[in-house]
C-alpha cells in the first residue's frame, strides 16, 4: 500500500510538471513584432492585418471569387496580406522613431480633434474590429501613425520646414491641377429605382441619357443650376411627400487632377470639359453627372484652404521615398508564433 501511495504521488507530481511545462512552452503571442526596444502589440498587428486584408480584397482580379484562391501581383493572397502587414509594422516603428528624432508633438487641440474623430468612427466599425482582436486603443495607435506621418511631412515641406516649397510653386500647381465644379447627379436609382447601370434596360439607359442632356441644354439656356439640382432631388421623394422643394446654394466641389498612369475616367472627363460649358459625364455605375466647371483662383481663400492638399500632391512621391528608406532601415523580428496564430484566413467580416 505504501508503495502504491508513493507511485500515486510521483504520478501526480509528473502530471503537475507536465502541465507547468505545457504552460511554459506555450508561445507568447501578446506581441507580433520587435525591433530593439520597440514592440508592435498583437492588437495593433491584427488591426494592420485587417487593413491589409481589405487592400488585398480590393486588388484581386475577380472580387466575386474567393480571395485566397487568387494571386495579387503574382503573389498568393495569404502571403500578400502577411507581407503587407509586416511592412505595416516596420512603417509604424519607423514613423515613431522619426517623430521622436525630429522632436515633434501634437497640441492639446490636435489630440482633442483626433480623439473626437476616433470616437465618431469607432461605433460603426467596433464590432468588426473587436471580433478580429483589435480594440479601440490599438485602432487609435494605427490611426495616430497617420497623423504622425502628416507631422513628419510638415517637418520637411512646410514654410519653415527642412525642404520648403515656395508659394509661387504651390500656386502654379494649384492653378494647373485643380478645378471646381457644381453638378447635377442624374441616377438610375432616382429615375427608375434601378440600383446600377447593368440592371437597367436599354430604354432606361436611353431615357436617362436624354434627361442628362436636357439638363445640360437648360443650363446652356441660362437656367440656374441650383434650381435644377433641387428639381432632380425632388424626383427621388416618396409619393405622398408634399414637402416643398427648397432651392439652396450649393458649394463648389474641388477636384484635383489625377496624374497617375491610370486616372479614373470621371476625373479625366472633368478636366477635359471646357470651363463654364455644361457637360454631361457618364458614371458607368450609377448614371450621369451634368457638370459646370470653373477655374480656381490662386490668389484667394480657395488657395489657402487647399494649400496642404496641393503640397501633398506635389511632394507625395518624394515623401514616400523618405518613408520607404526609413522603413528599410528598421531591423524587425516577427513573432512567428503570432504570425502563425493570426492567419489572414481567420479574419471575420461582419
Amino acid at each position: 500500500m505504501k508503495h502504491s501511495k508513493l507511485l500515486t504521488k510521483i504520478s501526480a507530481l509528473l502530471l503537475v510538471g507536465a502541465i507547468l511545462l505545457g504552460f511554459s512552452s506555450c508561445a507568447n503571442t501578446s506581441y507580433a513584432a520587435k525591433s530593439g526596444d520597440d514592440t508592435v502589440s498583437a492588437g495593433v498587428y491584427l488591426g494592420i492585418l485587417i487593413n491589409s486584408y481589405y487592400t488585398a480584397a480590393s486588388n484581386v482580379e475577380d472580387q466575386q471569387k474567393d480571395l485566397f484562391s487568387q494571386k495579387i501581383d503574382g503573389v498568393a493572397a495569404d502571403k500578400y496580406i502577411k507581407d503587407l502587414a509586416e511592412a505595416g509594422c516596420k512603417e509604424m516603428i519607423a514613423v515613431d522613431r522619426l517623430f521622436d528624432e525630429y522632436k515633434l508633438s501634437f497640441t492639446d487641440e490636435e489630440m482633442s480633434e483626433f480623439n473626437s474623430s476616433i470616437n465618431q468612427i469607432w461605433p460603426s466599425i467596433e464590432a468588426s474590429y473587436i471580433e478580429n482582436g483589435c480594440g479601440k486603443e490599438s485602432f487609435k495607435k494605427i490611426n495616430l501613425m497617420e497623423e504622425k506621418k502628416n507631422k513628419i511631412f510638415e517637418y520637411y515641406y512646410s514654410k519653415d520646414g527642412k525642404e520648403p516649397v515656395s508659394e509661387d510653386t504651390l500656386k502654379k500647381e494649384f492653378k494647373e491641377t485643380c478645378t471646381k465644379i457644381k453638378f447635377i447627379a442624374v441616377d438610375y436609382k432616382t429615375h427608375f429605382d434601378v440600383e446600377t447601370a447593368d440592371k437597367a434596360t436599354d430604354k432606361q439607359k436611353e431615357d436617362l441619357k436624354a434627361a442628362a442632356d436636357k439638363y445640360a441644354e437648360r443650363l446652356k439656356n441660362g437656367e440656374d443650376i441650383h434650381k435644377l439640382i433641387a428639381e432632380e432631388e425632388a424626383l427621388g421623394k416618396d409619393e405622398g411627400d408634399n414637402s416643398a422643394t427648397t432651392v439652396e446654394e450649393v458649394d463648389y466641389t474641388f477636384i484635383q487632377k489625377d496624374t497617375s498612369d491610370s486616372p479614373s475616367q470621371i476625373n479625366a472627363d472633368i478636366f477635359k470639359a471646357a470651363v463654364k460649358v455644361p457637360t454631361v459625364i457618364e458614371n458607368s455605375t450609377t448614371g450621369y453627372y451634368v457638370i459646370v466647371r470653373e477655374d480656381v483662383d490662386e490668389n484667394s481663400e480657395e488657395f489657402d484652404e487647399h494649400r496642404y492638399s496641393v503640397l501633398s500632391s506635389l511632394k507625395r512621391d518624394d515623401f514616400d521615398k523618405i518613408m520607404v528608406k526609413a522603413a528599410k532601415e528598421v531591423k524587425i523580428t516577427m513573432n512567428s508564433a503570432a504570425v502563425k496564430r493570426f492567419k489572414p484566413q481567420n479574419i471575420a467580416l461582419s
